[in-house]
């Protein structure tokens, strides 16, 4: 996912689902859903300087709970904990 660009982070309550809309390298619309939403932090302080590039992430998961962490180039982060987070399949890309 490095150099893709972040193009919005959704969440619906009821649902307790995120959703994180990203285009890939080849500007192609790519969706993370993560469901069983427990925690989502986003900064926005651009410490490093204004982007909207992803610089790196992170996905676990282990007893039941899954973990995403996006680095943004800018500094910020996106960290979601939930039940399950899908993947689009070509985010080693």
């Amino acid at each position: 996912m490095h150099d893709w660009i972040l193009v919005s982070i959704s969440l619906e309550w009821h649902d307790s689902t995120v959703i994180v809309k990203l285009l890939d390298h080849t500007s192609t619309l790519r969706e993370i859903v993560a469901r069983g939403v427990r925690q989502i932090s986003v900064s926005h302080e651009e410490s490093w300087g204004p982007s909207v590039s992803v610089l790196g992430y992170q996905c676990s998961a282990d007893a039941g709970a899954s973990r995403l962490k996006i680095e943004m180039q800018s500094g910020d982060r996106v960290d979601i904990q939930a039940d399950s987070i899908d993947m689009p399949e070509s985010a080693e890309l």
